[in-house]
């Protein structure tokens, strides 16, 4: 064993003292053996040091793909709201509309003397009008607005005052005003709508038209 151990040792060293003197007298040799080395140690920090910035890198482009992700969705709700806005803009004289046809305010006198137009057109008389309390604010409790709201069949879901007309006048006058106050701009939901006939004299007698409904109107707070 030892005399074998002897001579693989002796081979080793004279193979290591070969290749030293090759590097020693060889200038090729000795530019080739140190090319290796320099690269075999950039290789071995290089791994070291570029596979965290390497790492680095593919965090800062997710976060810069996410924030791109989320600009582009601000900048879809940016033009959604000009858009909206454009709609807004071209739809404000029909939206002033609305707030006049049913407005936050019960404001019955503004009803009243838009019934007062119509009599004064259609060339009637009025005989009897009457509504229910009124409030003239609509700032009340969500319950107070519940026990305002009509209880009969209602086609709009607010709330509403009560009123009552008697009219006299010709049939054709008297069907006319029908007619425009259906057409107002601030509905008038129709109840019940009946003729009576009653003699003035021998010659003459007299029409009577009495209307019951509700006027609607929408509460802020509603």
């Amino acid at each position: 064993m030892a005399a074998r151990w002897n001579s693989n040792y002796s081979i080793y060293r004279r193979y290591l003292h070969e290749v030293g003197n090759l590097y020693r007298n060889r200038q090729d040799v000795r530019a080739y053996t140190e090319l290796l080395l320099s690269l075999f140690t950039i290789a071995i920090f290089g791994a070291f040091a570029i596979r965290p910035t390497l790492t680095t890198i593919a965090e800062l482009n997710t976060e810069i793909q996410s924030k791109q992700d989320t600009l582009d969705k601000l900048n879809k709700k940016i033009n959604d709201l000009g858009k909206a806005k454009t709609v807004y803009s071209e739809e404000a004289s029909r939206i002033i509309l609305l707030a006049t046809a049913i407005p936050d305010e019960p404001t019955p006198h503004t009803y009243v003397r838009q019934l007062e137009g119509l009599i004064n057109n259609n060339q009637v008389q009025l005989v009897d009008m009457e509504m229910d309390k009124v409030k003239l604010t609509s700032q009340v409790s969500s319950t107070a607005v519940d026990e305002e709201k009509t209880v009969d069949a209602n086609p709009l879901d607010v709330s509403t005052f009560a009123m009552s007309l008697t009219l006299t006048g010709d049939y054709v006058q008297l069907a006319s005003f029908i007619d425009q106050l259906e057409k107002l701009r601030r509905p008038f939901i129709f109840e019940t709508t009946g003729f009576t006939v009653s003699e003035v004299d021998a010659d003459q007698a007299r029409i009577l038209l009495t209307i019951t409904g509700t006027v609607p109107f929408q509460p802020k707070n509603l």
